[in-house]
């Protein structure tokens, strides 16, 4: 609660920071003040709005990066759900080459993972019209080696690049319903 505060508290500031700076420099033009003393407050104000600024940043990325792991997470939670459906029908979990067919399941719209469960696999679907789609195409060799799956228990996973960097994030789910994100890409 109190990263999502500090968060609020910057961006409000930023908000009104510019906002601000143009009323003092309005201001700074009508006054009877000598140029050099408005022109040194603007400076000093903008120096503040860079230092925080610079503070700022890294708490917007690491909150991007969660928003976006949340997709494996959500997808993952569907996963077990759809696993324990086809368990309730058939005694067995799904797996195999077919095992999102048999799940009837598959992800909506753009995603930023690939979907590993037993022998099965859904690529990441890249969108076309959003510029920031230079994501690379997660392929079947990033499957990781834990995802299994058998008539007592499965493994499925996430794995995605979420910061353009070599550094992929996985995603696990099994059949206790224990995440686990290891390795980390955030």
């Amino acid at each position: 609660m109190g990263e999502v505060f500090s968060f609020i508290i910057k961006a409000l500031f930023f908000v009104t920071l510019p906002l601000w700076l143009l009323s003092l420099f309005i201001k700074g033009l009508r006054s009877k003040k000598p140029a050099k003393e408005w022109v040194v407050e603007l400076l000093i104000i903008g120096f503040i709005a860079l230092i925080l600024g610079a503070i700022a940043i890294p708490d917007v990325l690491k909150f991007q990066s969660h928003a976006k792991a949340s997709e494996s997470k959500t997808h993952l939670g569907s996963i077990f759900t759809a696993q324990y459906k086809y368990r309730a029908k058939t005694g067995t979990f799904a797996g195999g080459p077919d095992a999102f067919m048999y799940l009837d399941w598959k992800p909506q719209g753009p995603t930023m993972y690939s979907y590993f469960c037993g022998d099965d696999y859904i690529p990441n679907h890249i969108d076309p019209t959003i510029s920031f789609s230079l994501r690379p195409r997660i392929g079947r060799e990033h499957r990781p080696a834990i995802v299994t799956s058998s008539a007592t228990g499965f493994t499925c996973a996430a794995v995605g690049n979420i910061d353009n960097d070599p550094a992929l994030d996985y995603w696990t789910v099994n059949d206790q319903k224990q995440f686990k994100n290891e390795p980390s890409d955030m």
